[in-house]
């Protein structure tokens, strides 16, 4: 498994709150993972909900695990809890994000000439029933 099917899996079995730190999931995955990866993989698998933080991995491509909420608090973008049409609706904001992320790092003048048109409202909040 890897560490984000191990971070779904502990959520979706309530052994960690919504939205979790990684103090939360040292206890179950320290046997699994080195302290540093449990430290830096959800940042570098993040962004923020306004796409000014953005970890590593996903400059460099990979699609966001994890919404950075808070200072060091991360709320998974699948979460288990969440029914189909927000699960679905919380994968195409981050792709969203992933996408104009990725342009303006590029320096695209017109970041956002490249969301599909189907796609209204990516940058609406999001409360979160916590």
């Amino acid at each position: 498994m890897s560490f984000w099917d191990e971070v779904y899996k502990l959520r979706a079995q309530g052994l960690i709150p919504r939205v979790w730190t990684r103090a939360h999931l040292r206890p179950h995955l320290q046997g699994q993972y080195k302290r540093d990866t449990i430290t830096t993989v959800p940042s570098n698998a993040s962004m923020s909900r306004d796409g000014k933080q953005v970890g590593d991995y996903i400059k460099r491509g990979r699609q966001p695990k994890a919404w950075r909420v808070g200072r060091g608090e991360f709320r998974l973008i699948i979460d288990p809890a969440d029914d189909a049409s927000a699960q679905d609706a919380e994968h195409r904001r981050a792709a969203a994000y992933t996408y104009l992320a990725k342009a303006i790092a590029a320096g695209d003048p017109y970041p956002l000439r490249g969301l599909p048109l189907k796609y209204d409202r990516p940058f609406d909040p999001v409360a979160f029933d916590d």
